[in-house]
């Protein structure tokens, strides 16, 4: 999925980090370190985005139903028979997870109720040209069918200003040569749909439901990642006063893309010299990130509370850019003090600069 924050990525530098990597805020390992002494923290945001307190979920053991099981098993058009043995491309799969192969070797079914995970994949064989692919409105109405099958509640999925589950939708098209018209075409192949979690009204951002459907509205694809939590006490959150402070002290971590060609710049933390914020939104951290070795995806235990800031970062008079930060918002999310930037600096893109040249 996406379908996650498109600027995040993981790094990892802290060995002390590293022994309790379960019990660390995530925060800890999204994006860079970013300090910069005596920079300026300057807030216009008419109104204060954060609630008075949130709170800390941890990860308890998730299982899934056996009318889930059923409704998966179903929809994929598996039986018993279909069922794999204890191995998964060599791999011993983990104790209560269900996998299952379809004669063709290409459908496949798997259940991780550990990871709260479910993945449907029944591809189209059909060469055919693609018809009756739902639109918009027709996926909205398969996919909340889907949702109940499923057994997801509708009260933690991000919704609209209706009150309705929102969806994020991500079309297909592809192009032939129509004979009767003479000429090349366009056609809808694919109607991808997702929902989206949230918690206390916060964005979960590793938490949803993806959902693909092709020629006769069958569904193709499906993914499901749904985490059981325990919610903690209400937490105090930090006045703006004190968040600023944190990001002064080295507590921030700033998003970082790779910059290839041209369009992107690097910047490095210790040459900017002031930070206007213009945007705050409030995230739970992720349930997964990646090992800082490179070897596999470490598994958190709790989610935390953090602010997302759009800001405008100005380097000297006349150059600015719009980067991203990651900032506590709790001192029972509170990540570590690091001042060591990367020599390198992090990479944004596109580069107001470049634009402008």
């Amino acid at each position: 999925m996406l379908r996650r924050f498109v600027y995040l990525l993981a790094l990892l530098a802290n060995a002390g980090t590293l022994m309790a990597a379960g019990s660390v805020p995530a925060l800890d390992n999204l994006g860079q370190s970013f300090y910069s002494k005596g920079i300026q923290v300057k807030w216009e945001i008419k109104t204060n985005p954060f609630p008075q307190t949130v709170r800390i979920f941890e990860i308890v053991p998730h299982d899934f139903s056996q009318n889930v099981v059923s409704n998966m098993m179903r929809l994929g058009a598996f039986t018993e028979a279909d069922r794999t043995g204890g191995q998964a491309r060599g791999v011993a799969v983990p104790a209560g997870e269900l996998n299952f192969r379809g004669e063709d070797a290409k459908s496949f079914l798997s259940i991780a109720p550990g990871q709260g995970h479910i993945k449907l994949s029944v591809p189209n064989v059909s060469t055919d040209w693609p018809t009756k692919v739902p639109d918009q409105s027709r996926a909205m109405k398969l996919g909340t069918s889907l949702l109940k099958l499923l057994e997801i509640p509708t009260a933690e999925l991000v919704t609209g200003e209706d009150d309705r589950p929102k969806a994020w939708f991500y079309p297909g098209v592809v192009s032939g040569f129509d004979k009767g018209k003479k000429e090349f075409v366009e056609v809808p192949s694919t109607m991808g749909i997702e929902f989206r979690r949230q918690l206390d009204h916060i964005l979960c951002g590793g938490d949803g439901i993806h959902l693909q459907f092709e020629t006769g509205e069958k569904l193709t694809q499906l993914e499901v990642n749904w985490h059981s939590v325990k919610p903690s006490k209400p937490c105090k959150v930090a006045t703006i006063a004190q968040i600023t402070s944190w990001i002064k002290e080295g507590r921030a971590r700033v998003a970082s893309v790779e910059v290839q060609g041209s369009g992107g710049r690097r910047l490095r933390p210790a040459e900017i010299k002031k930070l206007t914020i213009r945007e705050a939104t409030l995230n739970y951290s992720d349930f997964t990130y990646p090992s800082p070795f490179g070897f596999d995806e470490q598994i958190a235990s709790q989610l935390y509370p953090y602010a997302a800031l759009t800001a405008v970062a100005e380097l000297q008079r006349g150059d600015w850019e719009v980067i991203y930060l990651f900032v506590p918002v709790t001192t029972e999310a509170l990540t570590q003090v690091s001042r060591k930037s990367d020599q390198y600096g992090f990479g944004i893109y596109p580069s107001r600069r470049y634009q402008r040249n």
